[in-house]
């Protein structure tokens, strides 16, 4: 995978998500549709700091794949990712704070996470497997196939938070 591709799909995906925080109403943005479901906000925490989680991991040490077929891996991740049907448990030091939220403020929070990874993924060998953490759900990654879990999953929860629109 080139560099190139991956930077234009972090940013394509980055501005879908803005666009998606900024159209929901903010004095709903903190409502949650129910005791036990995140609201928008919170959502939108859980992916900024799943951003920031993921740039020390593409960064970190790495050792090659001899992965030959890493397109068909990603659409299978993408499947997987983009299931609404199936449900994951966030790992805990990803869950979103109980304090009130902000819309921009996660917007700009999520914006420089993408930038320096999109700086980031320039210096690497993205057909490396990461070797500072193994995804809980995918295990064992390259750097590139982290890079797009993070597109993913931000996609998810995108529209997520699309189906919100009309329940709180």
């Amino acid at each position: 995978m080139k560099p190139e591709k991956l930077i234009e799909d972090l940013k394509s995906s980055a501005h879908q998500f803005v666009v998606t925080l900024r159209a929901f109403p903010q004095d709903r943005f903190n409502t949650r549709p129910a005791p036990d479901k995140w609201s928008a906000g919170e959502i939108a925490e859980h992916v900024a700091i799943l951003e920031d989680v993921v740039l020390p991991i593409v960064t970190g040490p790495g050792k090659p794949s001899g992965q030959q077929d890493e397109d068909k891996k990603l659409v299978l991740m993408r499947t997987a990712i983009l299931d609404l049907d199936t449900k994951y448990q966030a790992p805990s030091f990803v869950h979103p704070s109980a304090d009130p939220k902000e819309a921009e403020a996660l917007i700009a929070r999520i914006l420089a996470a993408r930038e320096a990874l999109g700086h980031a993924v320039r210096g690497v060998d993205l057909s490396e497997i990461a070797t500072a953490a193994k995804h809980p759900v995918m295990g064992t990654l390259t750097r590139c196939e982290w890079v797009y879990t993070l597109i993913f999953h931000g996609e998810r929860h995108r529209l997520q938070i699309e189906g919100l629109k009309g329940r709180v």
